[in-house]
């Protein structure tokens, strides 16, 4: 396969920013991602690590904004995450790994790796880790620099991207 067609899915369809949110959809969210597979489009979502190595599909460095809890989620443990509520809904964080199983290859993923100075690598296992098996388009994505080249180096077959602003 050339380089050309392992990146064609990145202009096949437009994607939507954490699903297809809003109108009481969350972000983030099975919803957001069911409305984004309805439509046609691609899933840009973003993961964060936990307290135990494993990643969730969250925005939001702390849980402030869009659950009851507060504090970072790099200390919760996946178990608490996965039993908590997402504000005005009744879907729960949940995990890379279960949100791919959901998605099951239907429409392109762009995975943001939310990473936090120099400790990207249990970032990167993790999302590897999750990764195992799936079948369908995808590309991991990052601000940090050391995730993309680690990628390269470590897990050469996954698509992988800076994410840059002015």
């Amino acid at each position: 396969m050339t380089t050309d067609q392992r990146l064609a899915f990145l202009t096949s369809q437009p994607f939507c920013h954490r699903g297809l949110h809003g109108d009481g959809v969350v972000e983030n969210s099975l919803a957001a991602f069911d409305r984004a597979i309805a439509a046609g489009h691609g899933i840009e979502l973003d993961v964060q690590l936990t307290l135990d190595g494993d990643v969730v599909v969250f925005h939001d460095a702390t849980l402030d904004r869009l659950t009851s809890l507060s504090g970072p989620v790099r200390k919760m443990p996946r178990s608490k995450l996965e039993q908590t509520t997402l504000n005005g809904s009744s879907e729960t964080i949940h995990t890379l790994h279960s949100v791919l199983l959901h998605i099951a290859g239907r429409v392109p993923v762009l995975i943001e790796a939310k990473t936090s100075g120099l400790a990207f690598m249990p970032v990167c296992f993790a999302i590897r880790r999750a990764l195992e098996g799936y079948r369908g388009p995808l590309a991991v994505m990052s601000f940090n620099p050391d995730l993309v080249r680690w990628f390269r180096r470590h897990a050469p077959r996954v698509l992988r991207g800076l994410v840059v602003t002015d």
